[in-house]
């Protein structure tokens, strides 16, 4: 039995090296350092398949990154292996030097659930016993080869600074080499993304307070995706100024959240990637002159423009009419697929969806976009409306933040009907947001009078809950899309 093993791990460890890479691919971290021990050959395999990503969503204390970055350190070799980095929110100075909680907003995960989903390196693999002053020495070097620092003098670290300076960024020497001697994971970051030649993804789930990532060079970044942190309401809100947009020659996709883009330099006029497929701007706040350089030039798949409100406040300027919007993506007008729009403004601006000719899935609030007046409620005047705006290439369409009103039942008519006059002809589904709860107020005006809920009307502001409106709007239009051909999603979560 034990030459049959031995004939079957040599007959193993002759397959190509192409078939070993895509074995080590389906294989869980423990089995990855096995294969690592087999053979020179598997090793190769193993190795590069461990380091491929860096996934980091566990709280600083139980997994911070200076073991990660030890480990790059000590083996420069492999930081041309490292492709993907997935991380969490990082402690800012001011938490270190007081103790304050971490900020940190991802959900901590154990590392049985992380190795489910699939080969990774987590920097809680490994248990390393050494000196802070051998730790800094090393990383110290490790900044002034990758031309962060210059050559200190000396290796001693002045104390953390316990205040808070807003919007701070490491411009200085002494800064940087202070938070890297007092363990402050702000600058271990930088370091690290310094490090990695070839990374291709960088996931944040929690930008700091004092966002760093302006210091870093992500030349070889493909994928870009920021989730901003959440303070509270005494605390302004985060700002980046984005200027690393600059240096991303092979940037393909910008997905970012609760994110305020302020500060930028427009030193270029536009990215020098125009290789952008898809951006995402969720409850955002963006100057309008930086989202004009980001969509300059490009041929865009997909858009996605949800400002916020505190993020917007934050950045002078970004509140975009919606015409201005639709001017930027103009370059994309015919590469354009999916666009999600949600503009920060609530008056009806005349918009020019049509000139998106290939346009298959739109989702927009009911009233902003779409130019409809508020008070407009003849069938035929909402029918030209709707002609006029909406591309013959649609295939889903979904509306947001729809109430119990005479309009919104006329437009939902319409839609099928234009579906079987053939101006919709590839239509195949249409979602349906409708609000949880409304004004008082806004559903007492006269034209709010059907789909009522039940109960009196308070005055002034309350928020009174609508019903159920599934039930309503398939009574009276379940028919009508049946015999359109088009799948009804009615969902009731906005409000």
């Amino acid at each position: 039995m034990t030459d049959a093993q031995t004939a079957d791990t040599a007959s193993f460890l002759k397959l190509p090296t192409e078939l070993l890479d895509q074995i080590a691919s389906l294989l869980p971290r423990s089995a990855l350092r096995a294969l690592a021990l087999a053979s020179k050959k598997a090793s190769v395999s193993a190795i590069d398949t461990l380091y491929k990503t860096y996934l980091n969503r566990t709280a600083p204390a139980k997994a911070p990154f200076h073991l990660f970055l030890r480990t790059v350190c000590e083996r420069p070799d492999l930081t041309a292996k490292v492709k993907r980095v997935d991380i969490r929110g990082w402690r800012s100075e001011y938490e270190v030097a007081t103790g304050a909680a971490w900020r940190g907003v991802t959900e901590v995960k154990d590392v049985d659930q992380i190795e489910k989903s699939g080969p990774c390196f987590t920097s809680t693999e490994k248990i390393v016993r050494d000196s802070a002053t051998a730790r800094f020495k090393l990383f110290v070097g490790a900044a002034v080869k990758a031309g962060i620092v210059s050559e200190p003098t000396s290796l001693s670290a002045s104390a953390l600074k316990a205040s808070i300076v807003w919007y701070t960024s490491l411009k200085e020497d002494g800064d940087f080499l202070r938070l890297l001697g007092r363990g402050v994971e702000d600058a271990q970051l930088v370091l690290i993304l310094a490090l990695l030649p070839n990374m291709e993804v960088l996931r944040v789930d929690g930008l700091s307070p004092f966002p760093l990532l302006d210091c870093t060079a992500l030349r070889k970044l493909s994928v870009l995706q920021i989730k901003g942190s959440y303070t509270n309401s005494k605390e302004p809100v985060v700002k980046s100024s984005l200027q690393f947009l600059d240096i991303m020659p092979n940037l393909r996709t910008i997905h970012l959240y609760h994110v305020a883009a302020g500060g930028h330099k427009f030193t270029i006029n536009a990215l020098s990637s125009t290789k952008l497929q898809g951006v995402a701007l969720l409850e955002c706040g963006i100057h309008a002159r930086l989202l004009r350089k980001i969509m300059l030039g490009q041929s865009l798949v997909v858009i996605a423009y949800r400002p916020g409100p505190a993020q917007i406040d934050a950045v002078t300027g970004s509140d975009i009419a919606l015409p201005d919007l639709l001017d930027s993506f103009a370059h994309s007008k015919l590469s354009l697929q999916t666009l999600m729009l949600f503009p920060s403004s609530t008056k009806p601006q005349k918009s020019n969806l049509k000139n998106f000719e290939n346009l298959k899935t739109l989702e927009i609030p009911l009233f902003e976009v779409l130019s409809i007046p508020h008070d407009e409620a003849e069938p035929e005047a909402i029918h030209a409306f709707l002609k006029d705006q909406l591309p013959t290439s649609l295939n889903h369409i979904a509306l947001r933040y729809m109430t119990s009103s005479i309009q919104t039942k006329i437009v939902i008519e319409q839609l099928a009907v234009l579906k079987m006059q053939n101006m919709l002809p590839d239509l195949d589904k249409a979602t349906f947001n409708f609000m949880s709860a409304v004004p008082s107020s806004f559903v007492s005006t006269a034209m709010f009078n059907i789909y009522r809920p039940t109960g009196g009307l308070a005055a002034g502001m309350r928020w009174e809950s609508l019903p159920e409106m599934e039930k309503m709007v398939r009574e009276d239009c379940g028919k009508l899309y049946q015999d359109a051909g088009i799948c009804m999603v009615v969902e009731q979560t906005d409000y």
